[in-house]
């Protein structure tokens, strides 16, 4: 029997092997040193994710789920319904196809003021010093959080998630970067509380909104805002640079987007379901409720390998392979059921503009991977800086686009 921890080092430098044992040899995975289970195939992972038998009360993160961290429940991520319904009904409007389609100019703006920036010195970090950039500026922008703050905010965002090799969850580093976080949106909050008038974007109508009949306390709104902040700053990048390395990996892929650059939303969430940054989250059972098999007891805890499950063989044919053409009908890049990332539509958005106007620039990038740096953690991992390579006078003119 395979012996699971997804902390152990090993594990943390490839996961990818232990994945594919949890799928064949132990797809609900019974972990007794850390009184948990674990879904690895996607199937599994695709009901569970939709039933109204599993909480979030409990908490959703590694820590939270294996270690004991203290659930957070003011923060929309870690709301049952009805309370969740009623929160994601005032940020829902905010992350539609409609409301982030007339960010489309700005994003453009940003992406080419960052590339034509780097033309003349050859070099680009396409995680750090664009996607994360670019990812803070609309994450500040939506939530009405105020844009000077976006440089900073990826560096608190990236510092949130440190760890350290032999320590299981987050390091001290880890824990000042929170309390500095959330005592950052304190004061932002009680600015807003001052001038109410001054609110825009979302942070308007989470002032104004009336969750099962009551208003939001300071605590709920700062728990909102860095819930929001996170969430639409962090993982972008490292999908970003996950698409640009898949991409470089695969010359004809990369020919066919720079031809084509229709097929960029395919190539970017082809790289998201191979290099899912959110390895995993979980649930408590509320209900008993039987998965692969197996029937969980109410109060057990149940981690969904989102990972894991976005390489099942039957799921996906050839599963390990960057297919420009697969297009499937499902997929676990954002998650699903209730918890769908709110955020898709964004993502979306900032990659398809973004690698448009990367490639036009610069159609044939080189990774400088003595300088790339990786997070290996148990719940995010992803490119943190992948800098490319270019010849300046090689780069090609802007195509008109937007």
């Amino acid at each position: 029997m395979i012996d699971f921890d997804p902390y152990d080092e090993a594990f943390l430098d490839d996961p990818l092997p232990v994945y594919a044992r949890l799928r064949s040899e132990s797809p609900v995975h019974r972990s007794e040193r850390y009184g948990a289970t674990f879904l690895s195939r996607f199937e599994d992972v695709w009901t569970a994710t939709q039933s109204r038998k599993l909480s979030v009360a409990g908490g959703i993160t590694p820590s939270q789920l294996l270690l004991g961290a203290p659930a957070n429940p003011d923060m929309p991520s870690q709301m049952d319904p009805p309370r969740h319904t009623a929160m994601r009904a005032v940020l829902s409007p905010h992350f539609r196809p409609g409301a982030v389609g007339r960010f489309e100019h700005e994003i453009r703006a940003l992406a080419r003021a960052r590339i034509e920036a780097a033309l003349s010195v050859g070099r680009l970090d396409v995680a750090a010093g664009l996607g994360a950039k670019i990812a803070a500026h609309m994450a500040c922008r939506i939530v009405g959080f105020p844009l000077e703050h976006a440089e900073a905010l990826c560096e608190r965002v990236n510092a949130f998630f440190h760890r350290r090799a032999g320590h299981r969850g987050e390091t001290e580093k880890a824990a000042e970067a929170a309390t500095a976080l959330f005592g950052w949106v304190a004061e932002f909050v009680e600015q807003l509380r001052a001038e109410p008038a001054r609110a825009t974007g979302l942070s308007a109508d989470l002032l104004a909104a009336r969750i099962e009949g009551r208003p939001l306390d300071d605590a709920a709104l700062v728990n909102a805002v860095v819930n929001l902040l996170i969430a639409a700053s962090d993982t972008f990048p490292k999908a970003l640079a996950a698409t640009v390395d898949r991409l470089v990996g695969a010359p004809d892929a990369l020919r066919a987007v720079v031809r084509d650059p229709g097929l960029l939303p395919a190539a970017f969430q082809e790289a998201v379901r191979l290099e899912t940054p959110t390895q995993f989250q979980g649930r408590t059972v509320a209900e008993p409720i039987a998965l692969g098999g197996r029937t969980l007891a109410k109060g057990e805890r149940v981690c969904f390998l989102f990972a894991a499950a976005n390489r099942d063989p039957f799921e996906f044919a050839a599963p390990d392979r960057f297919d420009l053409a697969r297009r499937p009908p499902r997929t676990l890049a954002f998650g699903n059921g209730l918890h769908l990332c709110l955020g898709r539509p964004l993502a979306m958005l900032e990659a398809r503009v973004v690698l448009e106007e990367l490639f036009a620039r610069i159609p044939e990038p080189v990774p400088l991977r003595d300088e790339a740096r990786f997070a290996r953690t148990e719940y995010v991992r992803g490119w943190l800086r992948y800098p490319i390579g270019f010849e300046p006078e090689a780069a090609s003119p802007p195509r008109g686009r937007g």
